[in-house]
């Protein structure tokens, strides 16, 4: 087992994807972590929460490397522990990690944007000033300015590298590949991809949360977005794909060009592949397991990159899930049918408040608010 493959299965049971064994190879070892020392408030030191994760993973595969076929792990050990170490600073996130697998509740726990590097290190991205990104090697590979980050093209790459960009609620940011297709990731987002596309592979990366895609073509090298339970195979095109852990389908808006949407990559029987046209909206249903196909109006879901909030023939609890990611807030709703409500409607740099009042104005209801908590009643 390599170190993408380990991270891998650590996203898939964050997805709640992982099969049981995965699942139990992934809670043997963090169960052993779960020691109150390991996290005790007198420990300040991040290096030291790393050698006490460090001794715990040798020495637990020593005992297990025969029964789980993990002989190759601890070369990669150091991309985990610094997972942990971090997520030891978000304390209260780190007991998300053990009991939910909703990666939104993660990400809405940051104030900053970060990016993981391809050895587990993780950075904080300020919204001022330069950011250089640096490979393994000490060589720059891209750079943050202001609300973008951009990668460089480096032919002479020989080795595939992946990072991983998290964005908290609350905010958004443009990101060039370093094909130059570029992406915008919405608030409450995480993207993983390769610092460098092969010459010769597909153009491979994985979204959840919300993206817009401007792909640039490359008949030779069809680029492939994972999206939990559905992948979007495109040449070059510009479509949207909304894939948030709360919402029960995975919706894929097709503004120019052609992309087709299959679920699973290793299929090729046709009734599980659907070719989407511009206008066309292709929607996988998590629990039937089947893609709709409808014809819409694309703004309403597109607005976001504008800053926009477009709402049409929508319920208010998935409005008010909308609204929580955008102003990162949270919502607590007392009043059971207000969540039920049907609402079409339009807002274009109002607070929070405002557009809370306008909702009241149509079904009846007060709130208040405490710092980034809104409580509603009737």
């Amino acid at each position: 087992m390599d170190d993408k493959h380990f991270l891998f299965l650590l996203e898939k049971y964050l997805a709640k994807k992982a099969t049981p064994e995965e699942e139990q190879i992934l809670m043997d070892y963090y169960e052993s972590f779960q020691e109150k020392a390991l996290w005790n408030e007198q420990i300040e030191s991040e290096d030291e929460i790393k050698k006490r994760i460090y001794s715990k993973i040798k020495n637990q595969i020593q005992q297990d490397e025969n029964s789980i076929r993990i002989n190759n792990l601890l070369k990669y050990a150091a991309v985990f522990i610094g997972l942990i170490g971090s997520l030891y600073f978000f304390k209260n996130t780190i007991i998300n990690l053990a009991t939910s697998s909703n990666t939104d509740s993660l990400i809405s726990k940051r104030d900053h944007i970060t990016l993981t590097l391809d050895n587990g290190k993780i950075e904080t991205l300020s919204e001022d000033g330069i950011h250089k990104i640096v490979d393994t090697d000490g060589n720059v590979i891209g750079e943050k300015k202001g609300n973008e980050i951009k990668y460089f093209k480096n032919k002479k790459a020989t080795n595939t590298a992946y990072n991983k960009l998290s964005i908290p609620f609350g905010k958004r940011l443009n990101l060039v590949l370093s094909d130059g297709t570029k992406v915008k990731l919405n608030s409450g987002s995480t993207i993983s991809y390769p610092t460098q596309f092969s010459d010769k592979e597909t153009r491979h990366v994985s979204i959840q949360g919300e993206a817009y895609f401007d792909v640039v073509k490359d008949p030779s090298r069809p680029f492939i977005v994972d999206a939990n339970q559905i992948h979007i195979k495109v040449l070059g095109t510009q479509f949207n794909v909304s894939h948030y852990g709360t919402s029960p389908d995975i919706q894929t808006v097709l503004v120019e060009g052609a992309i087709e949407l299959y679920n699973t990559p290793k299929t090729a029987i046709s009734s599980t592949r659907v070719k989407l046209t511009p206008g066309q909206k292709g929607s996988w249903n998590k629990t039937a397991k089947k893609i709709i196909v409808d014809s819409v109006d694309v703004q309403p879901y597109i607005a976001w990159i504008q800053g926009k909030l477009v709402f049409k023939k929508m319920s208010f609890i998935h409005i008010a899930e909308t609204l929580e990611r955008h102003f990162d807030i949270q919502i607590k709703n007392d009043y059971p049918l207000l969540n039920h409500q049907i609402y079409s409607a339009s807002f274009n740099g109002e607070t929070i408040e405002e557009i809370l009042k306008t909702f009241s104005e149509d079904t009846p209801f007060s709130f208040t608010r405490k710092g980034n908590i809104i409580s509603i009643t009737k």
